[in-house]
């Protein structure tokens, strides 16, 4: 009826809508990837990986370096507004930082910088498990400097 026609709303997708749409789809991939990042990191998996003769435990910690290098460029302010990303993100990177400090001395220098300024946000975050997961890792980094001086060459390039 011509009424109808009159009164029917098109609705377009907006840009907002669109935004939004894929930042949830990006939610979505980065937690499934930290997640198995994660995983790859437990000791049960690593101490399978060492007594098949299969992968080392350098090479679980390089992929594990390797897969944090891929997602924080993809990491935003808005994803870190989830609490469950924010946190697991968080104890990954300061779980990471905090067991192998000598690794993370050893990163390139974009991917280190990268990694601390993510410690140093997280320090100050609102959430508990975020700011104590970043204090314990930016500890442990502090431990291995005082240590081995490892991070002579990062800071150089400071």
């Amino acid at each position: 009826s011509e009424q109808h026609c009159k009164n029917r709303v098109i609705h377009k997708r907006s840009e907002a809508l669109e935004g939004e749409f894929e930042e949830e789809q990006s939610y979505q991939d980065i937690l499934c990837a930290i997640q198995l990042l994660i995983h790859l990191g437990t000791k049960d998996f690593t101490d399978l990986c060492n007594s098949s003769k299969g992968v080392e435990t350098g090479q679980i910690t390089d992929l594990i370096f390797f897969g944090l290098q891929q997602i924080l460029p993809l990491m935003t302010q808005g994803l870190l507004q989830y609490p469950t990303l924010c946190q697991m993100y968080f104890s990954l990177v300061g779980f990471m930082v905090e067991t192998y400090p000598e690794k993370l001395c050893a990163l390139p220098f974009e991917l280190f910088s990268s990694l601390l300024d993510s410690l140093l946000f997280g320090m100050s975050h609102s959430d508990s498990l975020v700011s104590k997961s970043s204090l314990q890792g930016l500890a442990s980094l502090a431990k291995e400097h005082l240590k081995t001086h490892a991070l002579a060459s990062h800071l150089a390039t400071k």
